[in-house]
């Protein structure tokens, strides 16, 4: 709502330019994915220091548009925090998918990604658009634009920075290997199940009809 509304009514920019802008999220997203990757396989970072660090990137994203909030500020100035949220966006997502995957049981695996998926996309977004949209509604004949995107932002920074403290303060579980079986083993499992299956069917098969104590 408010990097729309900072786009549009202060940078003046067109639809098509503020659709440009979305291949710098999108180029956050590849970094962050990247980033994720060499830390879960290789730092072996902590699903809480994940977290942490995407909150932390989007905290910065904050604190960069605060700042950034100008009549003259050029398109060019956007580069930088729109990277850093995008980046913060998977990190995020990652480690909480991490999270669920290495400790709820495999039969409600998909149930907890999917409740993860409706929280981030169906539940934030009208929640962000409901705490911002009125306030910018509001403020703005008294303070202007430019400064109720700032006071927006900074409120916005204020709320991210108590998050980080929960989030840095709060226990993570560790790791626990084999809760959700991989991929190979689901297969081979299953085709056991079949290979089993086929056997008995066989066998009944091969089975003669009059066979058994009570045949004569």
């Amino acid at each position: 709502v408010l990097q729309n509304t900072f786009c549009t009514a202060v940078m003046e920019m067109d639809y098509i330019a503020i659709s440009d802008l979305k291949w710098l999220d999108f180029a956050g997203e590849g970094i962050g994915a990247l980033f994720c990757y060499f830390a879960l396989t290789k730092w072996h970072f902590h699903t809480r220091l994940m977290a942490a660090l995407g909150l932390g990137f989007v905290l910065l994203y904050i604190i960069f548009m605060h700042f950034a909030v100008s009549a003259t500020t050029p398109s060019s100035m956007l580069a930088l925090p729109l990277i850093l949220c995008g980046i913060g966006h998977v990190t995020i997502f990652i480690a909480l998918t991490v999270y669920v995957q290495a400790n709820a049981n495999f039969t409600y695996y998909f149930e907890m990604l999917c409740l993860l998926g409706f929280v981030r996309t169906g539940v934030g977004g009208p929640i962000g658009d409901a705490l911002f949209e009125r306030p910018l509604s509001a403020l703005v004949p008294y303070n202007g634009l430019i400064g109720t995107l700032r006071e927006l932002y900074g409120f916005a920074a204020l709320i991210g920075t108590l998050a980080l403290i929960i989030i840095l303060a709060s226990r993570f579980r560790g790791i626990t290997v084999g809760v959700a079986p991989r991929l190979r083993n689901i297969y081979d499992r299953v085709r056991g199940i079949s290979d089993i299956d086929s056997i008995e069917k066989s066998r009944s098969i091969a089975k003669p009809r009059g066979s058994g104590p009570l045949a004569t």
